[in-house]
């Protein structure tokens, strides 16, 4: 998302600035660029202009020591969090002046920043509006698109895995019940994603989706699981529980190691 206008800037603030996504890519110190990280943009992604010429990062260091580069742009850095962290004061955006907080005066910084400024006004503070759940809504184009994609591809897939269970030997009602159970949730499930975006009794189709994912995700895993133990034998059978012990405890590792963390740090950020 540019960045070049304040409006684009208060979509990725939140109702507290310092909560915000912006916020969180800029506090990576690091030499990244990503969705997740602006730490790039400060060393190694940045530019200087020297004589009125634009001077990349690897020029720059080979004209001044890296270091006191890098010590300058952590200042830039801490500077422009101060100012989310204060509100994100759309004045001293549209001056292009912001005061340093006492922490950082003194500090090394890029001299072409350096510029005067009025000290902070308490009631110049704007108001970030909390998002909505409308507002993390998908549009109805992205919503199509979404559909169109999983209604073709799912379509595809539960219906082989229906068949390759249908024509096991397992009982008839087993078969007749679990064959196309998967498929039927999953339409329900994509209709619950537009029945959803209905007023009053949209949140009632959302908590659906729960239910109907539930069922596809099970209902899959059985047929896949039931129908490898149907096509082998007894030494199949064991080969395929090392398997499924062994995919689980990797499952397991990785939550637990990479995908915990992140959730926990998504929950204190707000």
């Amino acid at each position: 998302m540019p960045l070049d206008k304040f409006t684009a800037i208060v979509k990725l603030l939140e109702d507290v600035p310092a909560n915000g996504k912006l916020h969180k890519m800029i506090s990576k110190d690091n030499d990244s660029i990503s969705k997740d990280s602006m730490g790039g943009a400060f060393t190694v992604k940045s530019n200087d202009m020297i004589k009125d010429e634009e001077v990349g990062w690897k020029e720059l260091i080979k004209m001044r020591p890296e270091a006191d580069l890098r010590s300058e742009r952590n200042t830039e850095r801490q500077a422009l969090l101060a100012w989310l962290e204060a509100g994100a004061p759309e004045t001293y955006y549209t001056k292009d002046a912001f005061p340093l907080p006492e922490e950082l005066r003194g500090s090394k910084f890029t001299e072409v920043y350096k510029t005067q400024a009025p000290e902070i006004a308490k009631d110049e503070k704007i108001a970030i509006r909390k998002k909505t759940p409308k507002d993390r809504q998908l549009t109805v184009e992205n919503l199509t698109q979404s559909t169109h994609a999983h209604l073709l591809t799912f379509s595809v897939l539960w219906a082989c895995t229906g068949l390759v269970f249908a024509f096991s030997s397992y009982p008839l009602w087993m078969r007749a019940g679990l064959a196309p159970i998967v498929l039927i949730a999953q339409v329900a499930d994509v209709c619950c994603w537009w029945l959803a975006r209905m007023p009053g009794v949209g949140p009632y189709f959302a908590l659906t989706i729960i239910g109907t994912g539930g069922v596809v995700g099970l209902g899959l895993a059985a047929q896949i699981v039931l129908s490898l133990f149907n096509m082998f034998g007894t030494k199949g059978k064991v080969i395929i529980q090392i398997l499924l012990i062994v995919g689980g405890l990797s499952a397991g590792v990785v939550y637990t190691k990479y995908i915990a963390p992140l959730v926990a740090e998504e929950k204190q950020g707000g």
